[in-house]
């Protein structure tokens, strides 16, 4: 009787845990915050706060500008945690090096209205991509960069409206994910709380966006793909899924070491980067994958 109780309060707990992931499963994937992290006026940058419309939300970014010669423009969407306050330290070395950045927050993030959910972050990007050509555009080039959630929306954002894609030079993803059920099981699968469920909790999420599924409609533009060995959070793996997929006539691949999306911390993967930028291609010239 004892044990009945015993095996009762687990199913039960297991239950409990169910429904609230199943009310809430996006959690997975979005976890905004309004917490002011840093400012780049402590980096000595310059920049602007600007609001960008989105449907009915105002999405908060701010315009990060180099101090010499402007070379480039790049558009940065960011990972699914915290803030552009946090986020834009990722990419202070495109400004260091000449860029003007754009970074901007998705609806319900930093000081943006409106409701986090992904179906409003593929329109976010692409109000944001719009707003920026209309108000920013010169004879420059520009690039796309998208890192984690980020990387794994802009794949979607730009192979359903594909006059976005000509807006670019080329484009950067770091630490992209696959599949959104595939990602959402791996994490379920971590916790013993989390691990009998991470399939049927996976089939909630939706499947309509996976960035496998639409890789191959970037196949006009240089693409790079980023990602780490040593990813703890979305594995190396994913990165092969999406070669695999990919149109391999301008794809380019760098392997890195470090934890998520700290790639640009070392010096040598920023130097390839902005070879990337410069080139369309990394350094070593070589190709991601090769098809038969």
């Amino acid at each position: 009787m004892k044990n009945y109780r015993n095996y009762n309060l687990v199913f039960w707990g297991l239950m409990s845990m169910a429904i609230m992931l199943l009310s809430g499963c996006t959690s997975l994937f979005l976890q905004p915050d309004s917490v002011k992290y840093d400012t780049p006026a402590n980096y000595q940058i310059n920049f602007d706060n600007l609001s960008i419309p989105s449907d009915e939300a105002y999405l908060n970014a701010w315009l990060l500008k180099p101090d010499q010669e402007k070379k480039g423009h790049v558009i940065f969407f960011h990972g699914n945690a915290q803030n552009i306050s946090s986020h834009f330290r990722s990419v202070i070395w495109l400004v260091e090096a000449g860029y003007q950045v754009l970074v901007v927050d998705y609806r319900g993030y930093g000081q943006s209205t409106g409701e986090p959910k992904l179906e409003n972050m593929f329109d976010d990007i692409h109000h944001s991509i719009v707003w920026y050509q209309q108000n920013y555009s010169d004879e420059l080039p520009v690039y796309l960069l998208g890192q984690s959630l980020g990387a794994a929306t802009s794949i979607y954002a730009l192979a359903s409206n594909p006059q976005l894609q000509d807006y670019f030079t080329a484009i950067i993803l770091e630490a992209s994910f696959a599949s959104y059920r595939q990602v959402a099981r791996e994490l379920l699968a971590r916790s013993w709380l989390t691990w009998a469920l991470q399939y049927p909790l996976s089939w909630t999420i939706t499947a309509d966006y996976n960035p496998e599924d639409f890789i191959a409609q970037l196949n006009d533009k240089p693409l790079l793909l980023i990602h780490s060995k040593d990813d703890e959070i979305i594995g190396f793996h994913h990165a092969a899924q999406l070669i695999d997929k990919s149109q391999c006539d301008k794809v380019y691949f760098l392997p890195t070491h470090d934890r998520h999306i700290r790639s640009f911390q070392h010096a040598n993967y920023r130097a390839e980067t902005l070879h990337f930028l410069q080139s369309g291609r990394l350094e070593s010239s070589s190709l991601s994958c090769k098809r038969k």
